[in-house]
């Protein structure tokens, strides 16, 4: 003990050297505090409200630079006043009360330096029973430039002492760990393992714990304790770090000691991160750009492949338009042959037009925006259709084609250009795929449904073609697929038929699939909800094609650029008895019915797109005149833009009807009645 043999200064209470009894107990306290703390110096003092120091030891007061005097006037013999600024919260609230054992912090020197201190804090009484604190320092002179270490690289120090038996017996965290993760002293972070152990992240246990335990396995030294891991601050925030540590062994071999530090590495952790997610974004760039790439190519591929196909599409039914057309002039005075041959001419437009606007319409089917368009409609139309267009290449190739169809129900709801676009596509393909003299057949039937005032049309389409082979069959309805094989390779199409049938069922409500065996034929099977109309239903929408309509004493005025449609349009208006007088433009249009007494026309029939000024412009040009009857007059457009955003914009131009062309005559005639016999 002779180590620890200094001189003791009284101080006192009322901050004067006195003479104070000291009991053998609080020597043995001070001994044993300076002793296991490896310290050189202690202070003794009591639990008042200013922490007076009894007791200093004149070790510390050389060490501060002090003499007695000074050391009484610089601290007013306060233990706080002692310690630096930042460690006056030890004193506040009774704070130091709650301190036992090892921690560290900052005093003051008398020349205002700051040293940094490791301390030990027991408690004992003096000669009198009065509870008193003992306080053992040991100054760090080495501490400072690890400090600044520490705050440069956001660091802390730990260690852990072993005992012979392979136990903990002692840890230690510095003050600076402690900073880092958010707490002050050993109060709220005690020096026990748990007090780490329980912030570690979950995920993070089993690879710290794998780590420790090497490197404290390896006699050789070679493996080092080094390890990144999560740690869970006060606030309850994962923070990441860093921790190596040595470990000193006794001459037998046995841990006595693992010393190291922890490295807050969050900005790294932040940097590594962006840089991940800059690679991850660079890659899925470069993924985008290459399927961007890739997505091009095989566009162009398809839409070079559909315009290659597109050919045989549009040829069925210019085939049809043709061939009848030159058997009508051929037989102009047979009215029964030339009244079939217009019907067919009719019905082969109509596929035609069909086609074209579904080519044209793909787009918006694959954007969910078209719609159905429901009217009553006769179920024996579809059939006959069907015959019409496709009589002259079913005959051509010698194809056995059967129809039949056990539908009772005359009159139901149908969107029947969508329907008929159904069945023509699917016996399109059938004739395509069916080699000359082969066999074709379709079948109609009727089933409930379990919807009330439903049925269910179920067709069956069947025929002995090439076929498809059977990892094909899923891609069938898919856009410009067709199976490329040694036979369908000579046929063409343009790949859009069948996607736009399955697109349509679907909008429907209905189902199809599709069976086929390579070689041996294919058959589609598709069932569709219909609503039940009534055969007043049907002719109330079909009552304006009837052929005695007369509009005598109406007069239209006809805005239309196009001198062919212009002549269709006059000679179709001139049948009703409608009188007609054109204009090639808009502004021709307003001027003609602005000069015009009020009343001289009744309706204006405007195209959309014409020179000078549009249908759109003139619109809104009329519903500004002053004259309220020429202000008001009825407009329809009459126009080629066919799709249902064009007939939107025709109304929000102030136009009361639409019309697409080509010109449906019923149509066109309904409108009109409803226009004119307001």
């Amino acid at each position: 003990m002779e180590a620890f043999e200094h001189k003791f200064v009284d101080v006192g209470e009322i901050y004067s050297a006195v003479e104070i009894d000291i009991s053998s107990q609080e020597v043995n306290t001070i001994y044993e505090t300076i002793r296991d703390n490896n310290a050189v110096c202690a202070v003794v003092g009591y639990y008042d409200d200013k922490y007076t120091i009894a007791r200093v030891d004149d070790y510390l007061l050389m060490h501060l630079g002090y003499t007695f005097e000074e050391f009484l006037n610089a601290t007013e013999g306060s233990l706080a006043n002692l310690f630096a600024e930042d460690f006056r919260y030890l004193f506040k609230n009774k704070h130091f009360e709650q301190l036992e054992g090892v921690g560290e912090a900052k005093i003051l020197a008398s020349d205002g330096v700051e040293l940094y201190v490791h301390m030990l804090k027991r408690d004992t009484t003096d000669s009198k029973g009065v509870p008193v604190w003992v306080l053992s320092i040991q100054i760090d002179w080495s501490r400072k430039n690890l400090q600044l270490l520490d705050s440069l690289i956001n660091s802390g120090m730990w260690y852990m002492d072993v005992d012979e038996k392979g136990e903990i017996e002692r840890v230690i965290w510095t003050h600076e760990f402690r900073l880092l993760l958010g707490f002050r002293d050993t109060v709220d972070f005690p020096n026990v393992l748990s007090s780490w152990s329980d912030r570690l992240h979950p995920e993070d246990m089993g690879r710290v714990k794998a780590s420790l335990d090497a490197a404290v396995r390896d006699m050789t030294g070679k493996k080092k304790y080094d390890v990144e891991y999560r740690l869970r601050d006060k606030s309850d925030v994962y923070h990441w770090f860093r921790a190596a540590g040595e470990v000193v062994r006794r001459k037998d071999g046995s841990v006595r000691r693992i010393v190291g530090v922890f490295i807050n590495i969050d900005k790294r952790k932040e940097l590594e991160k962006a840089e991940q997610e800059h690679a991850l974004q660079e890659k899925r760039a470069k993924i985008a750009l290459e399927e961007a790439v890739e997505f091009a190519n095989r566009a162009n591929a398809a839409k070079t492949q559909f315009l290659n196909n597109m050919s045989h599409d549009i040829r069925t039914p210019m085939n049809a338009i043709k061939g009848y057309t030159t058997l009508l002039k051929e037989n102009l005075s047979n009215k029964s042959k030339a009244q079939d041959y217009l019907e067919k001419i009719e019905a082969s437009s109509d596929y035609l037009l069909s086609l074209i606007n579904n080519v044209l319409n793909m787009a918006r089917i694959e954007s969910g925006v078209m719609m159905l368009d429901e009217a009553p409609y006769q179920n024996g139309r579809l059939t006959t259709e069907i015959e019409s267009v496709f009589a002259e290449e079913i005959k051509k190739k010698n194809i056995h084609f059967e129809m039949n169809s056990d539908i009772t129900a005359e009159y139901i709801y149908a969107d029947a250009v969508k329907l008929r676009e159904i069945h023509l596509n699917l016996v399109s393909n059938a004739i395509k795929y069916t080699p000359n003299g082969g066999h074709i057949s379709l079948s109609l039937k009727q089933l409930p449904c379990d919807r009330e005032g439903y049925i269910l049309v179920e067709a069956t389409l069947t025929d002995d073609g090439i076929g498809m082979a059977p990892e094909f069959a899923p891609t069938i309805f898919e856009e410009f697929t067709r199976e490329r094989s040694s036979e369908g390779n000579t046929i063409q199409g343009t790949g859009l038929g069948l996607a736009i049938v399955k697109k349509y069922v679907d909008l429907m409500g209905g189902t199809i699939t599709v069976e086929s065996a390579l070689g041996k034929g294919t058959t589609f099977v598709m069932t569709i909800p219909h609503r039940l109309a009534q055969e007043k239903d049907f002719y109330t929408e079909e009552a304006a094609t009837i052929d005695d309509v007369s509009f005598e004493g109406k007069r239209i005025l006809l805005a239309e650029d196009n001198d062919l449609n212009a002549e269709i349009a006059q000679e179709i208006l001139k049948s009703y008895s409608l009188e007609t007088e054109r204009a090639d433009d808009g502004i021709i249009c307003v001027d003609m019915l602005t000069k015009a007494e009020a009343g001289y026309y009744d309706l204006i029939l405007m195209d959309v797109q014409m020179p000078n000024m549009g249908g759109y412009k003139a619109t809104e040009v009329i519903r500004q005149l002053e004259d309220e009857a020429k202000r008001t007059i009825p407009i329809i457009a009459m126009t080629a833009n066919a799709f249902d955003e064009d007939r939107i914009n025709a109304m929000n131009a102030g136009m009361d009807g639409y019309l697409a062309k080509p010109i449906e005559i019923d149509k066109l005639v309904s409108l009109l009645r409803e226009k004119l016999y307001v």
